[in-house]
């Protein structure tokens, strides 16, 4: 499938900015962005062009959004985002764009990989969490809550 057409500029720049949305947004749940986070951020943007190069649709988000970045042309919705609320009504937005414009398949993955990614990021946190049994996760019960409420939003099967 090819995008000629497919979306307003302004929806291009809601799906371009939307992974790096996401990978700050679960960041800043718990009020600050760890430099662990932060690297994971990089790290998981950057390695996402190889992992989905087979995504049309994550491929055009990563190309425009180095391109928006260059050109300084951030949505404004996007830029003043403060609380988990507002995040929530981007990604409502984004999934139905993506479910109103895109073949499923193409937009389930790209969806899912917004989740993904912001597991990532919530993952890299060195606030080590353990269980009785020294298994333990870094994501808290309040990062897995807004990353689960995102992924129903956006009508994602978890």
């Amino acid at each position: 499938m090819e995008f000629n057409n497919t979306f307003t500029l302004k929806q291009l720049k809601l799906i371009a900015y939307a992974p790096a949305v996401a990978a700050n947004g679960i960041a800043m749940i718990d009020g600050q962005i760890s430099e662990e986070e932060t690297m994971a951020i990089s790290g998981a943007l950057l390695g996402s062009s190889e992992k989905y190069r087979h995504n049309k649709l994550i491929m055009l988000a990563i190309t425009s959004f180095q391109q928006f970045v260059q050109m300084g042309d951030m949505p404004g919705e996007m830029r003043y985002i403060k609380t988990p609320e507002e995040y929530l009504r981007l990604f409502r937005k984004i999934g139905k764009t993506i479910d109103k414009n895109v073949d499923s398949d193409l937009g389930v993955e790209y969806k899912q990989f917004l989740i993904d990614l912001m597991r990532q990021v919530a993952t890299a946190s060195t606030n080590k969490r353990k269980s009785l049994f020294g298994r333990g996760s870094n994501v808290s019960a309040e990062e897995q809550k807004f990353i689960d409420h995102i992924a129903d939003i956006m009508n994602l099967e978890q």
